[in-house]
Formats: structure tokens, sequence, C-alpha cells
């Protein structure tokens, strides 16, 4: 059989699939680049589809970058370069979060991956990891571990966490070295692997749908903490994915149509009546309909109130839910 190539978004120069890789790098131009499902060579008995894959070669996705104020961490900044999302920071409150999540990508069942190595801080002092089904900064699922070998599995509903997996020790972390998290999720069932091994394995239901996103934690403090996320995957079943975008809503043609709170201007689904991540009602008014293209290229602003970058349209903050001036 013939392998067929195909041209990388980039450059525009020829690229040749490589057995059934999701993700290659361009010679040319050194983009890593999604390979068309249909040119991998295992693609019809694939159950997943990649839809995100970032490297951090540039900020395409809108991740939150800079120094932003923070109560719990003072600094705290975030950078991507050399192909890595670097977040500093300083410890000013115990137990503290950071968090940040994709506002293009709702999903319900999914997988996600990420891989991110602890730079500076005692190995039990602090932690990265994973937030999904996230609502907004009070309403997600957490899954994290630490340099000490030990992992833990929480949600938090309006502000009040509840422990689903205490901290467990398992010798599958590797210290000082590069570690990776997945969660699977299939309904109210979750499983959780490190580094390829499944390490636990629950049931709840607090949130059937969400966004996805990265967090680290700070224990001790005063301590100065510096993590590197290296690269997120973000997979959707194959059913969901052939007849849905992103966000859940239908396709038009060959591109992908965001429908958009018009309040937060985060991606819903085009039935929503309340939206998951403000709370708004979105039968007020009009929902808005973008390409992922328009919605990428859209400009921002800082929240006046906790400063995370939202579209200039958005009249509350997705984050933290305040009102903004008037469009």
């Amino acid at each position: 059989m013939t392998t067929q190539s195909f041209q990388c978004p980039s450059c525009g120069a020829p690229l040749m699939p490589e057995g059934n890789a999701t993700v290659i790098r361009c010679p040319h131009c050194h983009m890593s680049v999604i390979v068309p499902e249909e040119l991998r060579q295992d693609s019809a008995s694939g159950e997943w589809i990649t839809i995100l894959f970032d490297s951090f070669t540039s900020n395409d996705n809108n991740w939150l970058i800079g120094t932003q104020p923070s109560a719990y961490f003072d600094p705290l900044s975030r950078a991507i370069a050399d192909g890595r999302y670097r977040w500093e920071a300083e410890l000013s409150k115990l137990n503290s979060i950071s968090r940040v999540w994709l506002m293009g990508y709702q999903v319900s069942d999914f997988h996600l991956i990420a891989n991110a190595k602890h730079i500076r801080g005692s190995k039990a002092g602090s932690a990265w990891g994973l937030i999904f089904r996230v609502q907004d900064n009070q309403n997600h699922y957490s899954f994290r571990m630490t340099d000490s070998q030990s992992f833990a599995v929480s949600v938090q509903k309006d502000g009040q966490w509840s422990t689903i997996v205490d901290w467990t020790r398992t010798d599958t972390i590797k210290p000082n070295g590069v570690n990776q998290l997945e969660v699977l999720a299939r309904g109210t069932h979750f499983t959780f692997t490190i580094n390829g091994q499944v390490v636990s394995e629950v049931d709840d239901d607090h949130f059937s749908q969400g966004l996805v996103g990265l967090a680290i934690e700070g224990y001790t403090l005063g301590e100065k903490i510096i993590f590197d996320f290296i690269d997120v995957t973000l997979r959707e079943p194959r059913v969901v994915a052939t007849n849905y975008s992103r966000t859940g809503t239908k396709k038009a043609g060959n591109k992908d149509i965001l429908i958009l709170c018009p309040y937060c201007m985060s991606p819903v689904h085009e039935k929503t009546v309340v939206c998951p991540v403000c709370a708004q009602d979105t039968t007020r008014d009009a929902k808005i309909e973008l390409t992922q293209a328009q919605y990428i290229a859209t400009p921002k602003k800082a929240c006046r109130y906790c400063g995370t970058q939202i579209l200039n349209l958005a009249s509350v903050c997705p984050a933290c839910r305040q009102q903004q001036s008037s469009r």
C-alpha cells in the first residue's frame, strides 16, 4: 500500500505519516504536526482521536502567560519558551493552588495526558497536576503528584474540596525526572495513570463535562517553586469527534464553528441554556458563532478583577465570574 503524504500546516512542506503516530515533527520548520486521522496506518481501529497536541513551541492555544496578581503566590509568573511552559512562584499562603485551563475544548469523555518536570522546590513541598471537567475556579476535579512519590485526586464543588483518592505513595513517580500524568474519563468512571501505570480507578458524578487544564500547588510558606510543562495531549472518542466539533457544536462543512456564550464568550453547546462556565442564562441574548481561526484571533483583555486574559467582547469573566464594564 502506498503511503499518502500531507502538507505541514505551518510551512507547507510535504510530510509522510510514521506508522500509527498521532504527532510527528516537521523536519523543515520543526513544528509538531498532528497526522490526519485517515492517514494513520491503524486509523480504523483507533478508539480515540487527538483533538489537541501542544508541545509549547508557541502559544497558539492562548495559555495564560505573564505575571499575574495572586493572593496565594507572590510573585506568580508563567512563560512559554524553548518548548516549555514554565511556572515560577513563591508561596505567600499555605496550601495554595494556581490553575489555568483551555477555553476552546469542552469535553465529556476524554483522555488527557501531560508531561512535566519539577525544577525547583522541595520534593514534598509542592505539586503539579491536571484539572478537568472544569466549570470555573471553584468547581472542578484535580489529579496531582509530588516528587516525593505521592499522588492524590480531589474534587472542588462550590469552593469546597472533597478527597476522592487520599495522598498515596507510588514508585511509578520519578523524582527529579519528567513524569507523565493521564486521566481517562468515561461517564462517571475515571482511570488515573502515572508514567504508563494505572494507579487508581474511581467513580464520581459531581460533573459530567467541562474544560481541561493544568495546575500547581504549594504547601510550604515562602518556598520558591518552578515547574516546566513539556506537552499536553487531549483526545476524544472517535464517535464524538466525528460528529461534533471540539466544543460539542455541530460542524459546518469542513470548518468547525464554535458557538459561544454571549456573556463570557466560552464555547458552549448549541442547546445550552445556562452556561456551565459563567452560570448566565444564554437564552437572553443570541449566542455568538465564530470559526476556530476567528476565535483564536479575537483580541483579548485582562479581567478587571483577577487579571485573566479574556476575549474583548466578554462582559463576564469566565474565571472569576465578575461582571466587566459594558460592551
